[in-house]
């Protein structure tokens, strides 16, 4: 786990899209999507689900995890 995988996954819990987030953070949607399963893989929590409705951008919405994970990784950013 590292800081560019946390801020990746907050940027992602906050505005719940992947194109989105990628354009926020610089990067591209396949590397947000690579940090946020190298984030899922290292903790073994599914974090965030992409929904399957035939748009262009990759909606996600907070797994059960990742509700609690969003909380706790912006208290680590901040503290």
């Amino acid at each position: 786990m590292n800081i560019s995988q946390i801020k990746t996954f907050l940027t992602l819990a906050e505005c719940l899209n992947m194109t989105e987030t990628a354009a926020r953070l610089n990067c591209t949607q396949p590397a947000v999507s690579a940090r946020i399963q190298g984030l899922e893989e290292t903790l073994f929590l599914l974090l965030a689900a992409e929904l399957e409705d035939g748009h262009a951008a990759h909606r996600v919405v907070h797994a059960h995890d990742g509700r609690a994970g969003a909380v706790a990784g912006g208290d680590l950013l901040q503290g």
